[in-house]
């Protein structure tokens, strides 16, 4: 047996020897076990178009995994240092890869998604037939016309039109507008009379054949005030830009995020409105014509039917001037709580009259000028020595101020009479100043 103890311990030395070697050829299951990489990659998933925040998104790095929280945001540690592949995806967005180069440490790479293009509810119109706005699916559109059904699934606004411009028929074509910033809003819902509308990435939408003389619009999109307004229908194409103002946050901003940076977007609390009616004759109730609105800092004129119209207004209370000729000045207030407001006003036969005075100088010496002609509608005056006019009996209106004197630069200028005394300073140019 003692013989045996030789040969045991080569037996033991050799196997210890191809133990190592195996080792280091093959290192097996070892490098499984190697150190975790010192890499982490966190940042925000984003809808591209609304900048709104991604949940579930799965985004994948190197060989792992993970999905993005309720606000968007993924976290991915143990990855090594080098370039990697980022691949996100999420129902209803396109796939998103990328192949970014991490270093150690924390990096932050946000992303934003972009919306599949599909056909949505704006994309249905109707045909009329035999008096009735029937529906159609895009099989059928496909069977009337291969190069409609592509205009109409895959163009602009404009060509949606042409797809749809059946003859006969009245149709609403918009845009829907973020008031603040100007940018279009997709996804916006747009219910005509009934009939439910969503705009596509580039704001815009088309409604179906409208058989109404009138129809009410409503709009809302989420984080937006809603719009509401009555239109009248024309004949073909009615155009319609929708605008939204953003909803108000407690006067406080909210954060959006964007590739590599942190954006600050502001929202607002200002709604805005309109409001519409007719001017008439109290005693004849006849429409006035050409009379002058004002609401606010906002101006129109009537037209033959008395209407007017005036949009953009801030909500609240605001105050009325109308202005016609030999009606006077009229003057009221309004509390604008819709988004829609109504207000008709009677006008009497009060003429009314103003007095128009003031001084005629030179622009460069602000010396009187003497003899100077100023006229006011069909009334005429001219200055005194001291460069001082006045105008007697003007009634209510609109007029162009119109002053000229030998020497000097005839003047014209915008003059509005709506109360008893009128106050004006004019200053004349040498005529010849600028030749040297």
């Amino acid at each position: 047996m003692k013989n045996l103890s030789p040969m045991l311990n080569l037996f033991k030395s050799v196997a210890i020897m191809i133990l190592v070697v195996l080792a280091v050829t093959f290192p097996g299951s070892s490098a499984e076990c190697k150190m975790p990489g010192s890499v982490t990659l966190e940042g925000v998933i984003t809808d591209g178009a609304s900048a709104e925040s991604v949940s579930g998104a799965a985004v994948s790095a190197g060989e792992k995994a993970v999905k993005s929280d309720e606000n968007g945001r993924y976290s991915i540690s143990g990855l090594m240092p080098g370039r990697i592949i980022v691949e996100i995806k999420k129902p209803g967005y396109e796939t998103y890869s990328e192949s970014i180069k991490v270093t150690k440490g924390s990096n932050s790479f946000n992303v934003k998604l972009k919306a599949q293009s599909s056909p949505s509810q704006a994309g249905l119109i109707t045909e009329d037939r035999g008096g009735l706005a029937v529906k159609n699916s895009y099989e059928d559109l496909v069977q009337k016309s291969k190069e409609r059904r592509q205009n109409y699934r895959r163009g602009s606004v404009s060509e949606k039109v042409a797809a749809a411009d059946y003859k006969g028929a009245n149709y609403i074509a918009g845009k829907v507008i973020d008031m603040a910033s100007g940018v279009p809003i997709s996804r916006a819902k747009i219910d005509i009379d009934g009939d439910v509308y969503f705009s596509d990435a580039a704001g815009e939408f088309i409604s179906a054949p409208v058989k109404k003389a009138q129809c009410m619009i409503k709009a809302d999109s989420p984080n937006y005030n809603a719009y509401e307004s009555n239109i009248k229908i024309t004949t073909g194409k009615n155009k319609l830009k929708i605008l939204l103002m953003p909803l108000p946050e407690n006067s406080m901003a909210y954060t959006g995020y964007d590739k590599g940076k942190i954006v600050e977007y502001s929202k607002f609390s200002q709604r805005y409105a309109s409001v519409s009616g007719h001017v008439r004759d109290a005693r004849t109730k006849n429409p006035v014509n050409n009379a002058t609105v004002i609401v606010a800092n906002k101006s129109v004129q009537t037209n033959p039917e008395g209407f007017y119209m005036v949009e953009g207004l801030a909500m609240g209370h605001a105050d009325i001037t109308i202005i016609a000729g030999s009606y006077g000045v009229y003057k009221g207030n309004l509390n604008l709580v819709k988004v829609s407001n109504l207000n008709d006003v009677a006008l009497s036969m009060d003429e009314r009259f103003g007095v128009i005075s003031g001084t005629v100088v030179e622009k460069e010496t602000g010396r009187p000028i003497h003899g100077a002609k100023i006229q006011v509608g069909n009334k005429i005056v001219v200055s005194d020595q001291y460069g001082s006019f006045t105008i007697k009996d003007v009634a209510y209106d609109y007029y162009n101020l119109i002053v000229e004197q030998k020497g000097y630069q005839r003047i014209e200028k915008a003059l509005s009479v709506n109360q008893e005394s009128i106050t004006a300073t004019v200053e004349l140019a040498d005529e010849y100043q600028s030749v040297k």
